[in-house]
């Protein structure tokens, strides 16, 4: 048995790294390399990108420089896969001089010190590269059809004249019909071939089903292959015998993003099945994934040119809903994108410092980009501390090793309409060891928690019990019409906060639902009549709810053209998840429709009054209890809630809280004073 490979050191100026040879040809069983180490500066090479994968390994035994060297099966895989991809893309080079950088071979990952060294350069050996090779898995029908597939549309996308798969979200001056008139060469992607009682009959067809099988593959989620994905010159993803391009993935992405934005009901090719179309913009083919590999792809077109800069901390966000092996990995793996020049790579260091020290980086980095130094809570709270089971982690730190393995958790994170005005000489926030400093100050104490919102009838109480107790809000509004702000939390913007017609429209679409049911709750016809009474509002005549609604809401600066009689028989027409003619009344439709899908998202999510009043709704994560202290902090993006233990605060989540506006005075609420949190 050969002896295992010993590593030798190398030099850190010039930069030194270690590249592969293939001795053993393409196809051999077994895999054989030789080591180069060569300065970065001269070498010419690829780099590869797989996933490491989940414990337990399986492991297969390389010989290298003539040594055992045990890897793991995917990156064996990787490799072979590699080797065959590699030598295609590079025909007129000689295969002895093919060279390639693989982390787990090229890094010594026994050594700490090699590896805190290395980290920090990996922006420098990705940037250096010919080309990224990112292994996507074993060859499988799926994965071959995808990647040919998307090859395809992704050149016609790109060769398309009326640029339906570029950047941006407008779509002025693009005939609707040209976003889809080309599939018509495809039959492939326009046919509906999988029964309606087949498992897989939402998408449509097999093509269809294989590329919703690629675009949910983990390599799409883990932090080193983003950063891959930014730096690298190119990419290529492969299988163990096919390939797609990265570019053309792109297109592929911004086409269906795009798709989602143009007139596309208006005038469906005759050749196109309703269920192709009906995939393209819905949820079922824009996946999570998709998301990662647009914003790796923004990110690769916005590069953080400097360190510290607000693209730069943009990129570093993305630790929050990727993964890695190694947690650590949610900031050292992106600190090629991020460029926070703050963060020291130290592998020895506990967890809960790696955050604690990025959170730190974070309120000096923030307030030198004029930007709220405080916007990590919105990724942090004792409730995610508690199911980590991290008792060192501080409550304020940004939880990244928890939302990256629970993705997607509801957050609550920027709120125009819950930002106060600190004065100019307020200080910022600062960290000392495990504790964040903040200026700020308590609004007011929980007093009833409402969690049960599958309920409509225990949930529908709760609101009248609200509103019949305190008819007036602490603002001066009506409670109804916080009630409804409450529940819109990142539906509307400043501008549209001020929109009073736009708000009447979402009134009328929680009455609407709150009649009808949430969800898939279905509320029998019989009981609408007794819903609207309980509100309070007239239908004596569809003009007199209109105008009852709008008193009700304390939105009497709508115009009385803006009022429809039709609005309760709309609302009023027999049970079912489809209201009949609600296209007719435009904007009307839209916010039903966005109001709907939002509190289909957040009702597992927790209601809250405070002794004064005040109504707000929290992650059902954080685990809010009574008692809990509702406050507003300088340079924080949204309302936290905090706990009082001893002489400090533990944070539970930052939350949505209507009623503490912009503009208003901090210190209408209270004292501002310095509170500490650990």
């Amino acid at each position: 048995m050969t002896a295992p490979y010993v590593y030798t050191p190398l030099l850190t100026d010039p930069l030194e790294i270690r590249l592969l040879e293939f001795i053993s040809s393409a196809g051999d069983a077994e895999i054989r390399l030789k080591v180069h180490t060569v300065q970065l500066q001269h070498a010419k090479f690829v780099a590869l990108s797989y996933v490491w994968g989940h414990h337990p390994h399986t492991y297969e035994d390389v010989t290298v420089d003539g040594c055992r060297f045990r890897i793991t099966e995917s990156l064996a895989s990787a490799l072979r896969a590699a080797q065959r991809h590699g030598l295609s893309a590079f025909p007129h080079r000689p295969p002895q001089d093919f060279r390639l950088w693989a982390d787990a071979i090229c890094i010594d990952q026994q050594n700490v010190e090699e590896c805190n060294h290395h980290v920090p350069q990996m922006k420098y050996i990705y940037e250096a590269a010919e080309l990224a090779i990112g292994y996507a898995g074993r060859d499988t029908e799926p994965l071959r059809l995808a990647m040919t597939t998307l090859d395809i549309i992704g050149a016609e996308l790109r060769a398309h004249p009326a640029g339906i798969a570029t950047w941006g979200n407008s779509n002025a001056g693009i005939d609707p019909a040209s976003f889809l008139a080309w599939m018509e060469k495809y039959p492939a992607l326009y046919t509906k071939e999988y029964a309606e009682t087949d498992p897989n009959v939402s998408l449509v067809n097999p093509t269809w089903a294989a590329i919703h099988h690629l675009l949910n593959l983990p390599l799409w989620e883990r932090a080193w292959i983003f950063q891959e994905i930014v730096l690298s010159p190119t990419m290529l993803v492969v299988s163990d015998t096919a390939s797609v391009r990265l570019p053309h993935l792109e297109a592929f992405t911004l086409w269906v993003c795009r798709l989602n934005y143009s007139d596309y009901f208006a005038r469906r090719p005759s050749f196109l099945h309703p269920a192709v179309l009906d995939l393209l913009t819905s949820s079922k083919i824009t996946t999570q994934a998709m998301d990662r590999v647009l914003a790796a792809c923004r990110a690769k077109r916005m590069k953080a040119t400097s360190t510290d800069s607000i693209d730069g901390w943009i990129n570093s966000f993305s630790g929050s809903h990727l993964r890695a092996s190694n947690p650590r990995d949610l900031i050292y793996g992106l600190l090629g994108v991020s460029r926070i020049s703050a963060i020291k790579v130290d592998y020895s260091a506990p967890l809960s410092r790696v955050f604690t020290d990025y959170a730190a980086a974070w309120t000096k980095g923030f307030r030198g980009a004029g930007l709220r130094e405080l916007g990590f809570l919105t990724f942090a709270g004792q409730g995610l501390v508690s199911r980590y089971g991290d008792a060192q982690f501080p409550s304020f730190a940004p939880h990244y090793p928890f939302l990256s393995e629970n993705h997607p958790v509801f957050m609550i994170g920027h709120a125009p309409s819950a930002l106060v005005e600190f004065p100019p000489d307020t200080e910022g926030g600062r960290i000392e060891n495990s504790s964040l400093f903040a200026s700020g100050v308590q609004v007011d104490t929980v007093v009833s928690v409402f969690e049960n919102w599958s309920d409509q009838d225990s949930f529908l109480d709760t609101i009248l019990d609200l509103v019949s107790r305190r008819p007036v809000y602490p603002t001066g509004a009506p409670t109804i019409n916080a009630v409804l702000h409450a529940l819109s939390v990142k539906l509307a913007g400043p501008r549209e906060l001020k929109n009073h017609v736009l708000n009447l429209h979402y009134a009328w679409a929680l009455v609407a639902l709150l009649v009808r049911g949430i969800g898939s709750y279905r509320r029998p016809r019989d009981e609408y009549q007794g819903i609207l009474d309980r509100l309070g509002l007239d239908t004596s005549s569809g003009m007199a709810f209109a105008h009852s609604l709008r008193t009700t809401f304390g939105l009497d600066q709508v115009p009385d053209e803006e009022l429809h009689a039709g609005w309760l028989g709309l609302l009023m027409q027999d049970g079912g998840s489809e209201l009949a003619g609600l296209e007719d009344y435009g904007e009307l439709a839209t916010r039903y429709m966005a109001l709907k899908t939002h509190l289909d998202v957040i009702l597992p999510q927790t209601f809250f009054e405070t002794a004064k009043g005040y109504i707000g709704v929290i992650p059902a994560w954080a685990g809010i209890l009574e008692g809990d202290v509702l406050c507003v902090l300088s340079q924080s993006n949204s309302p936290v809630m905090l706990r009082k233990n001893r002489d400090f605060f533990a944070h539970i989540a930052t939350c949505h809280v209507w009623g503490l506006f912009c503009l208003v005075p901090a210190e209408s609420f209270g004292r501002i004073e310095t509170l500490e949190v650990r």
